[in-house]
């Protein structure tokens, strides 16, 4: 079973302390997080999944992470799920 990406997103965005999944800008963020392999923040593989974003401060990356691993776990068929933070928005 392939994942389907919208309901990925969904899920993802759903989790306390997602603040957003990670804009790359053409296989940039903001500059600081060179990512020129893809500018997509959510990529499935055959094996695994892998998802760039952004946490809300104050959310404890460790907690908010794992989280996020039980919610999509039994959307991802049977693959493992990569997860990269690539900053905090401080919500100003």
């Amino acid at each position: 079973m392939t994942p389907d990406l919208d309901t990925l997103r969904l899920r993802a965005l759903a989790v306390a302390g997602v603040a957003r999944l990670a804009d790359h800008h053409d296989g940039q963020d903001d500059g600081r997080h060179a990512r020129r392999d893809t500018a997509c923040a959510l990529r499935v593989h055959e094996g695994h999944v892998e998802i760039d974003l952004v946490l809300a401060d104050g959310y404890p990356v460790t907690t908010t992470t794992a989280v996020l691993r039980a919610a999509l776990a039994p959307l991802l068929g049977g693959r493992k799920l990569h997860v990269t933070v690539v900053d905090i928005d401080p919500g100003r």
